[in-house]
Protein backbone atom coordinates (compact mmCIF):
# COMPACT_ATOMS: atom_id res chain seq x y z
CA UNK A 1 0.00 0.00 0.00
CA UNK A 2 2.63 2.05 0.97
CA UNK A 3 5.05 1.77 -2.04
CA UNK A 4 1.48 2.47 -4.16
CA UNK A 5 0.72 5.69 -2.68
CA UNK A 6 4.17 6.53 -2.83
CA UNK A 7 4.14 6.05 -7.01
CA UNK A 8 0.60 8.04 -6.93
CA UNK A 9 1.90 10.66 -4.97
CA UNK A 10 4.04 12.90 -7.56
CA UNK A 11 1.32 12.59 -10.29
CA UNK A 12 -1.48 13.76 -7.91
CA UNK A 13 0.90 16.85 -6.78
CA UNK A 14 1.39 17.77 -10.33
CA UNK A 15 -2.14 17.57 -10.90
CA UNK A 16 -3.06 19.56 -7.74
CA UNK A 17 -0.13 21.67 -8.87
CA UNK A 18 -1.61 22.72 -12.58
CA UNK A 19 -5.26 23.09 -11.58
CA UNK A 20 -4.18 25.45 -8.86
CA UNK A 21 -1.81 27.56 -11.65
CA UNK A 22 -4.67 27.34 -14.94
CA UNK A 23 -7.13 28.68 -11.46
CA UNK A 24 -4.66 31.49 -10.42
CA UNK A 25 -2.07 33.29 -12.05
CA UNK A 26 -1.67 31.77 -15.22
CA UNK A 27 -5.60 31.88 -15.78
CA UNK A 28 -5.12 35.44 -15.65
CA UNK A 29 -2.24 35.43 -17.90
CA UNK A 30 -3.70 33.66 -20.66
CA UNK A 31 -7.40 36.16 -20.55
CA UNK A 32 -4.60 39.28 -20.38
CA UNK A 33 -2.73 37.97 -23.42
CA UNK A 34 -5.84 36.77 -25.42
CA UNK A 35 -7.17 40.17 -24.40
CA UNK A 36 -4.21 42.55 -26.06
CA UNK A 37 -3.04 39.89 -28.39
CA UNK A 38 -5.89 38.18 -29.78
CA UNK A 39 -3.99 36.22 -32.78
CA UNK A 40 -3.79 32.64 -31.33
CA UNK A 41 -7.77 30.96 -30.92
CA UNK A 42 -8.63 30.28 -27.43
CA UNK A 43 -7.75 26.86 -27.94
CA UNK A 44 -4.41 26.30 -28.91
CA UNK A 45 -3.55 29.25 -25.84
CA UNK A 46 -5.27 26.96 -23.56
CA UNK A 47 -3.83 23.93 -24.24
CA UNK A 48 -0.14 26.29 -24.31
CA UNK A 49 -0.53 27.56 -21.37
CA UNK A 50 -1.34 24.00 -19.83
CA UNK A 51 1.47 22.54 -21.34
CA UNK A 52 3.03 25.74 -19.35
CA UNK A 53 1.08 24.62 -16.11
CA UNK A 54 3.05 21.47 -16.39
CA UNK A 55 6.24 22.07 -17.07
CA UNK A 56 6.03 24.88 -14.20
CA UNK A 57 4.79 21.99 -11.44
CA UNK A 58 7.25 19.62 -13.09
CA UNK A 59 10.18 21.32 -12.43
CA UNK A 60 9.19 23.12 -9.33
CA UNK A 61 8.26 19.75 -7.53
CA UNK A 62 12.14 18.36 -8.89
CA UNK A 63 13.72 21.47 -7.04
CA UNK A 64 11.60 20.92 -4.08
CA UNK A 65 12.30 17.04 -4.03
CA UNK A 66 16.34 17.65 -4.56
CA UNK A 67 16.30 20.38 -1.34
CA UNK A 68 14.67 17.81 0.54
CA UNK A 69 17.60 15.10 -0.96
CA UNK A 70 20.44 17.36 -0.31
CA UNK A 71 18.99 18.21 3.25
CA UNK A 72 18.87 14.71 4.21
CA UNK A 73 22.52 13.97 2.38
CA UNK A 74 23.66 16.32 4.89
CA UNK A 75 22.15 14.80 7.82
CA UNK A 76 23.47 11.53 7.07
CA UNK A 77 27.15 13.16 6.86
CA UNK A 78 26.22 14.25 10.35
CA UNK A 79 25.52 10.72 12.11
CA UNK A 80 29.55 8.82 11.93
CA UNK A 81 29.80 5.66 10.15
CA UNK A 82 31.08 2.14 12.04
CA UNK A 83 33.57 0.00 10.46
CA UNK A 84 33.88 -3.22 12.72
CA UNK A 85 37.26 -4.28 11.89
CA UNK A 86 39.27 -7.40 13.30
CA UNK A 87 42.41 -8.83 12.73
CA UNK A 88 42.19 -12.45 11.82
CA UNK A 89 46.15 -13.49 11.30
CA UNK A 90 49.56 -11.19 12.13
CA UNK A 91 52.44 -12.50 10.49
CA UNK A 92 56.09 -10.38 10.92
CA UNK A 93 58.85 -10.93 8.56
CA UNK A 94 62.37 -8.89 8.83
CA UNK A 95 62.57 -6.65 5.98
CA UNK A 96 65.24 -6.92 3.22
CA UNK A 97 67.35 -4.34 4.70
CA UNK A 98 68.52 -3.29 8.15
CA UNK A 99 67.11 -6.86 8.97
CA UNK A 100 67.28 -5.80 13.07
CA UNK A 101 65.60 -3.29 13.35
CA UNK A 102 62.90 -2.89 10.30
CA UNK A 103 60.03 -5.31 9.41
CA UNK A 104 56.91 -6.14 6.78
CA UNK A 105 53.60 -6.73 8.52
CA UNK A 106 51.25 -8.34 6.78
CA UNK A 107 47.83 -8.51 8.77
CA UNK A 108 44.66 -10.80 7.04
CA UNK A 109 41.81 -8.75 8.33
CA UNK A 110 37.69 -8.42 8.04
CA UNK A 111 35.80 -5.38 7.99
CA UNK A 112 32.01 -4.63 8.10
CA UNK A 113 30.21 -1.35 7.73
CA UNK A 114 27.19 -0.10 9.43
CA UNK A 115 25.39 2.58 9.76
CA UNK A 116 26.29 3.59 6.23
CA UNK A 117 24.92 2.29 2.38
CA UNK A 118 28.78 2.75 1.02
CA UNK A 119 32.01 4.02 2.00
CA UNK A 120 35.91 4.44 1.58
CA UNK A 121 38.06 4.30 3.98
CA UNK A 122 41.84 4.06 4.83
CA UNK A 123 43.50 2.19 7.03
CA UNK A 124 46.51 2.20 9.51
CA UNK A 125 48.70 0.42 11.57
CA UNK A 126 49.79 1.94 14.75
CA UNK A 127 52.58 -0.10 16.98
CA UNK A 128 52.35 0.60 20.86
CA UNK A 129 55.83 -0.11 22.64
CA UNK A 130 57.35 1.58 25.51
CA UNK A 131 54.33 3.47 25.88
CA UNK A 132 55.59 5.04 22.47
CA UNK A 133 53.30 4.79 19.33
CA UNK A 134 54.45 4.48 15.94
CA UNK A 135 52.84 4.80 13.05
CA UNK A 136 53.39 2.05 10.35
CA UNK A 137 53.85 2.91 6.62
CA UNK A 138 51.25 1.38 4.43
CA UNK A 139 52.76 -0.69 1.51
CA UNK A 140 49.88 -1.19 -1.55
CA UNK A 141 51.57 -4.53 -3.17
CA UNK A 142 49.67 -6.96 -1.44
CA UNK A 143 49.83 -8.47 -5.11
CA UNK A 144 53.41 -9.13 -5.34
CA UNK A 145 53.09 -11.51 -2.19
CA UNK A 146 52.17 -15.34 -1.51
CA UNK A 147 51.60 -17.59 1.34
CA UNK A 148 54.30 -20.34 1.24
CA UNK A 149 53.18 -23.55 3.31
CA UNK A 150 55.77 -26.50 3.39
CA UNK A 151 53.91 -29.69 4.48
CA UNK A 152 56.57 -32.69 5.39
CA UNK A 153 55.67 -35.94 4.54
CA UNK A 154 55.22 -37.99 7.79
CA UNK A 155 57.58 -41.28 7.10
CA UNK A 156 59.08 -41.35 10.19
CA UNK A 157 62.59 -40.83 8.83
CA UNK A 158 64.84 -37.81 9.12
CA UNK A 159 65.01 -36.08 5.68
CA UNK A 160 61.46 -36.61 4.44
CA UNK A 161 60.11 -35.10 1.39
CA UNK A 162 58.54 -32.27 1.46
CA UNK A 163 55.60 -30.29 -0.55
CA UNK A 164 55.41 -26.77 -1.01
CA UNK A 165 52.13 -24.91 -1.61
CA UNK A 166 52.17 -21.20 -2.31
CA UNK A 167 48.34 -19.49 -2.39
CA UNK A 168 47.52 -16.20 -3.42
CA UNK A 169 46.70 -13.01 -1.44
CA UNK A 170 43.58 -10.47 -1.94
CA UNK A 171 44.12 -6.99 -0.55
CA UNK A 172 41.66 -5.88 1.63
CA UNK A 173 39.11 -3.39 -0.19
CA UNK A 174 39.04 0.01 1.19
CA UNK A 175 35.62 0.53 -0.94
CA UNK A 176 33.33 -1.14 2.09
CA UNK A 177 29.42 -1.66 1.54
CA UNK A 178 26.73 -2.10 4.52
CA UNK A 179 26.52 -5.48 5.74
CA UNK A 180 28.82 -6.93 3.35
CA UNK A 181 31.41 -8.34 5.09
CA UNK A 182 34.77 -8.14 3.73
CA UNK A 183 38.32 -10.13 4.22
CA UNK A 184 41.64 -9.29 2.91
CA UNK A 185 45.43 -8.79 3.70
CA UNK A 186 47.42 -5.07 4.66
CA UNK A 187 50.50 -4.97 4.32
CA UNK A 188 52.93 -2.16 6.30
CA UNK A 189 56.60 -1.75 7.44
CA UNK A 190 57.34 -1.18 10.80
CA UNK A 191 60.58 0.71 11.41
CA UNK A 192 63.49 1.28 14.60
CA UNK A 193 62.39 -1.44 16.31
CA UNK A 194 64.30 -4.40 17.42
CA UNK A 195 63.11 -7.76 15.75
CA UNK A 196 64.06 -9.09 19.75
CA UNK A 197 61.27 -6.95 21.16
CA UNK A 198 58.51 -7.35 17.91
CA UNK A 199 56.54 -9.93 20.52
CA UNK A 200 56.30 -6.98 23.32
CA UNK A 201 54.02 -4.77 20.66
CA UNK A 202 50.49 -4.09 20.89
CA UNK A 203 49.36 -3.35 17.35
CA UNK A 204 46.25 -1.06 16.82
CA UNK A 205 44.61 -1.48 13.16
CA UNK A 206 42.36 1.43 12.12
CA UNK A 207 39.89 1.97 9.87
CA UNK A 208 39.95 6.14 9.21
CA UNK A 209 37.45 8.30 7.10
CA UNK A 210 37.79 11.85 6.81
CA UNK A 211 40.80 12.26 9.05
CA UNK A 212 38.27 10.73 11.47
CA UNK A 213 38.87 7.07 13.17
CA UNK A 214 35.40 5.17 12.23
CA UNK A 215 36.75 1.32 13.87
CA UNK A 216 39.78 -0.41 15.45
CA UNK A 217 41.02 -3.33 17.17
CA UNK A 218 44.21 -3.93 18.67
CA UNK A 219 46.11 -7.40 19.34
CA UNK A 220 49.45 -7.92 21.06
CA UNK A 221 51.67 -9.83 18.50
CA UNK A 222 52.80 -12.07 21.52
CA UNK A 223 48.88 -13.23 21.74
CA UNK A 224 48.56 -13.29 17.89
CA UNK A 225 47.10 -17.04 16.56
CA UNK A 226 50.24 -19.47 15.68
CA UNK A 227 50.62 -19.60 11.83
CA UNK A 228 52.15 -22.75 9.87
CA UNK A 229 53.16 -20.84 6.52
CA UNK A 230 55.68 -17.70 5.29
CA UNK A 231 55.28 -15.11 3.00
CA UNK A 232 57.11 -14.53 0.50
CA UNK A 233 57.69 -12.52 -3.10
CA UNK A 234 55.90 -14.06 -5.75
CA UNK A 235 58.48 -16.12 -7.77
CA UNK A 236 58.96 -14.79 -11.35
CA UNK A 237 56.86 -16.55 -13.73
Amino acid sequence: MYVQSSYLRYPLLIVLWVVALMSGVLSLARELYGLYVGVIPQKTLFWSFLWLAFVISASALWALERKKCRALERALDEILPEVIIKIQELFHRRAESHLYWNADIFVLASAHLKKRESLVVQYRLEAIWKGRTTECSRVDDVDLWCRQVVDVEELGIPGSPTTTTRYLMDALTSALKREDKRDGWLHFELKNVPEASMNELTLRLGASWKDTVVGFYEIRVSDAAHIDYSIIKKPAP
